[in-house]
């Protein structure tokens, strides 16, 4: 199961913003308590969440990665250019 931050924040009784600007870092115009932020973080180890990085890419306009068409995967010519 894919634990997201909306069972991190159910399960810590905050906002899924808290939560976010928790594990993200983030500072922001509320001061966030220091028992929140210590039960969010242990939860969040506790569950293994993990950022979902397609999400991120998302969110951020970029994701590093690169698409590649070939015409015939199969050639050795094109399969060399494929590993480099």
């Amino acid at each position: 199961m894919v634990v997201t931050l909306k069972d991190i924040a159910q399960q810590a009784g905050v906002s899924i913003t808290t939560v976010s600007r928790i594990l993200n870092g983030r500072q922001s115009g509320v001061p966030i308590q220091e028992e929140t932020r210590l039960k969010v973080m242990s939860l969040a180890a506790e569950l293994g969440y993990t950022p979902n990085i397609m999400a991120r890419a998302l969110r951020g306009s970029h994701s590093s990665l690169i698409g590649l068409l070939a015409q015939n995967i199969t050639s050795l010519f094109h399969s060399q250019i494929l590993r480099g």
